[in-house]
């Protein structure tokens, strides 16, 4: 039985901590290192980590200044000694059969990588409920194999490969030529794209076996002035390098830039669109989808992928901006007061 790797950074999060390494404990698979590497926590966190080792052999904890997810991530990288590693989020909860799937999965596809779905939930005091916002879970459990070109497919439209790391087993051998950039925010999506650089094949388990705690205090829902930037100049890096790459893909490539755009604005819509550079980017941006969109088939093409609230959003961009952004203030206003 193959040794897997958790990677697990911890920064300040005591509260969800135990629960958290609880679910890793309890996996069926049982040949694991649990590397829990904290980040610079200045709660209990640490203390939490070291009363786990004192219980569990498989479980290592370092200690490190705080350098950020990448970082942490990175130097986890270096100090396991798994073949297969897989990277955990210190306040989520695993199921049972979590490693034990992805192993099964990556060994019997003979993949590089393996994935499995996840659920998105909110923290209401000790109770975690489901969010009500994803779509509707159809879930069969079959298991799918796709190709490095058909996997770029499926993550530019945010089907079955979504951007999150922490769904996924890695073979060890792929990082010795892609690993995390350190210092930005929006990390795993720019990761998850380079990585399709560099696999053969990827499984699909279409099966729900990772608990996703979105928190309002986490990096990804916040709105500063980094944050934001970050995530466009990842959106439009990628959107750069596909259409070099992979010109056939122009349409899925268009969708994945408007529907980056339409996500980062809301966040920019919340944060009362108070920065210039942010605006310059997501000009240029809006940019860039109008003018590939006077291309009438690739606008042909386009419109049967979007949902009715893209296309509304699309429709604006070409048209009115402003009214966009009035959109989103409108709908955001209504989602926070539990109209929609």
């Amino acid at each position: 039985m193959d040794k897997i790797s958790l990677i697990i950074p911890v920064y300040n999060v005591e509260k969800y901590l135990k629960k958290s390494i609880d679910s890793v404990l309890k996996q069926t698979y049982k040949n694991l290192e649990i590397l829990l590497i904290d980040d610079g926590s200045t709660d209990d966190s640490l203390k939490i980590c070291n009363s786990y080792a004192i219980k569990d052999s498989r479980i290592k904890v370092y200690h490190k200044d705080n350098e950020g997810l990448s970082a942490t991530r990175n130097l986890g990288i270096k100090l396991s000694t798994g073949k297969y590693l897989a990277f955990i989020d210190s306040d989520d909860v695993l199921t049972e059969d979590y490693c034990e799937t992805l192993f099964k999965a990556i060994k019997h596809s003979n993949s590089d990588v393996a994935s499995v779905s996840l659920v998105m939930t909110r923290a209401n005091g000790y109770k975690i409920e489901i969010n009500n916002e994803q779509e509707p879970l159809n879930h069969d459990e079959s298991t799918k194999v796709y190709t490095s070109k058909s996997m770029l497919k499926e993550v530019l439209l945010r089907k079955s490969f979504k951007n999150y790391i922490c769904t996924k087993l890695y073979r060890r051998e792929l990082f010795d030529s892609c690993q995390f950039k350190e210092k930005i925010c929006y990390e795993d999506v720019l990761f998850t794209y380079e990585m399709t650089k560099h696999i053969n094949k990827i499984a699909y388990v279409d099966k729900v076996c990772y608990n996703y705690l979105k928190r309002k205090n986490s990096i990804t829902a916040t709105c500063s002035e980094k944050n934001l930037n970050d995530f466009l100049d990842v959106a439009l890096y990628r959107y750069e390098d596909v259409k070099k790459s992979n010109p056939s893909y122009e349409v899925y490539n268009t969708y994945a830039l408007l529907e980056s755009i339409i996500s980062i604005s809301i966040k920019h819509v919340i944060a009362h669109r108070q920065y210039q550079s942010v605006n310059e980017k997501s000009n240029h941006i809006f940019d860039i989808i109008c003018d590939a969109l006077q291309d009438e088939n690739l606008e042909l093409k386009l419109i049967p992928l979007l949902k009715p609230s893209q296309k509304t959003s699309l429709y604006l961009i070409l048209y009115n901006r402003e009214l966009f952004y009035n959109f989103l203030e409108k709908k955001q206003k209504l989602k926070t007061e539990g109209t929609i």
